[in-house]
């Protein structure tokens, strides 16, 4: 049995409004309300900030932002779907800023003077200078940030974000589009092509989508903007397009979010499918273009990386993998304790099995109980169960003390019919249990004593027809 302790903390953080999590998942959402004086719209506007949960705990850590348009609609999501797939190490932990519109949202958003001209509308001037200006400094002078920010707009806010990716396409280190409202501004193309023509998009980040229940209107224009850039991509410039099938227009604000921020930092989660068939050299090579583009170091996690190791020695036998595996761990954290256990224990497990390790472990501090114990059980649940009570009995070895250690040997012993043996185990945890004074350690021990002498008494009674 392997015993797993989870430590769980709250963390209750004072804001000025408490926005509840009603929606799609269970996370919670805490906002911070400032009514803020806009120089360039000569009015006040409202910000609204949601933190991370970290943000309190980590009082060094910077953080990349997420400006959100017509947040009236969609900072609450935005929110949501950040927190949510930063749980999924998707994306990275960041500042959601909201800027709901007031009361001019069509015309705010709406780069042009009107439908048929070219010349930028001066609202649209003043709502660039204050989402560019004034809201990037406030933001810097009252949070903890990074350098690297992205922008996104849903309808008509993204055809503002589509504008201000032209105006500067490295103005933000990713611009999402999602459902821009291109029919509404049909000289937006030929700005496009223009804009081409003179270089002025070769570098960037912008992603752009769209459902595929939308109206005929909307999705002409969208497939003739990205038909542009298909034709005219160049340098730098990193972007992507998508059709959501299922999605209509109200609805991409979701799946366009997801999708838009996932593609952002596209390749930060290891999988076996991008390692397969990739050099060490390659892996370095891909997180330090992505460092680039995203705007900040970004390396894989510690833990992916000794879990993926784990799961190819155990299940996939795929050691050159997990070898590769290995050696990144040691690249990204030399300094950690577990990444030089780890090294050291599945490296010579794949050099020449226990044998190999033993051979090379001179002390305690060389090893990992927990790494050890779970190496045993893939060998247990693979019916390898001589091989899994010799590297248990190698673990209570060097760590004498370990409840978890000869709790697992124990189970080894009883699943090979050894039940005498399984209750010298058993009874060693219980020993331990009871000096550690845990009153449910004790309990399971006591049951498994009690389950192995009723096997080792059948097995007497069996002999004895």
């Amino acid at each position: 049995m392997k015993y797993i302790v989870v430590f769980i903390m709250s963390l209750i953080l004072s804001c000025n409004v408490a926005i509840s999590n009603e929606g799609f998942s269970n996370y919670e959402v805490v906002s911070e309300k400032f009514n803020y004086y806009s120089a360039s719209h000569n009015e006040n506007r409202v910000i609204l900030v949601s933190l991370p949960k970290s943000y309190a705990l980590d009082k060094k850590r910077k953080y990349p932002v997420l400006y959100v348009l017509n947040a009236e609609k969609n900072h609450i999501l935005a929110t949501e779907i950040a927190s949510f797939l930063a749980s999924k190490n998707q994306i990275h932990e960041m500042i959601v800023v909201g800027l709901p519109s007031k009361d001019n949202y069509f015309n705010e958003n709406l780069p042009f003077l009107n439908s048929e001209s070219y010349t930028i509308s001066e609202l649209a001037k003043k709502h660039e200078k204050f989402i560019r200006d004034e809201v990037t400094q406030f933001i810097s002078e009252k949070f903890r940030i990074n350098n690297t920010k992205f922008i996104a707009g849903h309808s008509m806010a993204g055809l503002f974000v589509s504008y201000l990716f032209l105006q500067n396409p490295t103005g933000y280190n990713g611009h999402i589009a999602i459902s821009p409202a291109f029919h509404h501004a049909k000289q937006f193309s030929k700005k496009l092509k223009l804009y081409f023509t003179n270089s002025r998009v070769n570098e960037g980040a912008i992603y752009f989508s769209l459902g595929g229940l939308e109206h005929s209107l909307i999705t002409k224009e969208f497939n003739h903007v990205v038909d542009i850039f298909k034709s005219n991509v160049s340098g730098n410039l990193y972007w992507g397009a998508e059709i959501l099938k299922y999605s209509d227009h109200n609805t991409t604000s979701l799946s366009g979010m997801i999708q838009g921020l996932s593609w952002l930092y596209n390749g930060l989660s290891l999988t076996e499918e991008f390692i397969s068939g990739r050099s060490f050299e390659d892996v370095i090579l891909h997180y330090e273009n992505l460092s680039k583009r995203i705007g900040y170091p970004i390396i894989p996690r510690e833990n992916s990386l000794l879990g993926m190791a784990s799961f190819c020695m155990s299940r996939t036998k795929d050691y050159s993998m997990a070898n590769l595996l290995l050696n990144l761990s040691n690249h990204y954290y030399p300094d950690s304790v577990l990444s030089r256990k780890s090294f050291h224990i599945y490296g010579n497990w794949m050099k020449g099995g226990l044998s190999a390790i033993s051979s090379s472990t001179s002390k305690a501090d060389d090893l990992d109980e927990s790494i050890l114990i779970s190496l045993a059980y893939d060998r247990l649940n693979s019916d390898e169960v001589g091989e899994a009570i010799e590297l248990l009995k190698f673990v209570v070895g060097y760590f004498p003390n370990s409840i978890n250690g000869f709790d697992s040997l124990g189970e080894a012993y009883e699943k090979g019919g050894e039940y005498d043996l399984a209750k010298l185990a058993y009874r060693k945890a219980l020993e331990l249990s009871i000096e550690g004074d845990d009153q449910e350690l004790i309990n399971i021990e006591k049951r498994n004593i009690a389950r192995v002498k009723k096997l080792s008494a059948k097995v007497l009674q069996q002999s004895k027809l």
